[in-house]
């Protein structure tokens, strides 16, 4: 088996590890010749394609619901207050708050930070 092959077929796997089963069968189908290339193509994109979907959902569903993460970046981020403790305060996940804190970075200076527009209530909880 050529080194190219097996990388891809892992790395497929890895990306959709709840997909195994499916993924290997449909693998195991075309490399037997069980089913033709564009069988093999269309049906791997179709369950790849809707569990993409399926998570895109469940975060779309997830940060309009729930907006504990917001709350607590904007307490990172305008107020200083500790990532682990915003998390805890907030009832956030602490690493996707980590992941948020470092694509955004909180601003360095008391002036950046005051300009910040801080939820509510997060201006309530830390301004009283």
């Amino acid at each position: 088996m050529n080194s190219e092959l097996a990388t891809a077929v892992i790395d497929l796997l890895e990306m959709f590890p709840s997909l195994e089963n499916e993924l290997m069968e449909l693998f195991s189908a075309y490399a037997l010749k069980e089913i033709p290339s564009k069988d093999f193509e269309r049906e791997t994109k179709k369950l790849c394609i809707e569990y993409i979907r399926k998570c895109i959902q469940t975060i779309k569903q997830g940060v309009k619901t729930d907006k504990s993460l917001f709350r607590a970046y904007f307490d990172v981020a305008r107020y200083q207050t500790d990532r682990k403790d915003a998390a805890i305060e907030w009832g956030c996940d602490e690493d996707l708050l980590k992941f948020i804190l470092k694509k955004r970075s909180p601003p360095t200076t008391p002036e950046a930070r005051l300009k910040l527009l801080a939820p509510s209530e997060v201006t309530k909880k830390r301004e009283l």
